[in-house]
């Protein structure tokens, strides 16, 4: 059950980060966070029992997922912004 409890927190970010400003990556990171606080403050996880191991590691993964995805769409748009005001993007 956790698995899907999870899942759904999970869920739930996404559509959060997909309805902010493109360009907001510091939100985003903070809806990030925020879901992270909510997943460990409710799932404190007791890493003895596999399956709790393997929920943890989804949800690492999940987070990670997201935050590079938002740090990658934060590097791609500094690096197509414009060196000196001659030049074009």
């Amino acid at each position: 059950m956790t698995f899907v409890l999870v899942h759904r927190i999970i869920a739930e970010t996404t559509r959060k980060i997909a309805g902010t400003d493109p360009l907001d990556f510091e939100g985003r990171e903070n809806i990030l966070r925020q879901a992270e606080a909510e997943i460990q403050g409710m799932y404190a996880y007791n890493t003895d029992d596999p399956e709790n191991r393997i929920v943890a590691a989804y949800t690492e993964i999940r987070i990670s997922s997201l935050r590079l995805t938002n740090e990658f769409r934060q590097i791609q748009k500094s690096s197509t912004l414009p060196n000196s005001p001659g030049k074009h993007q």
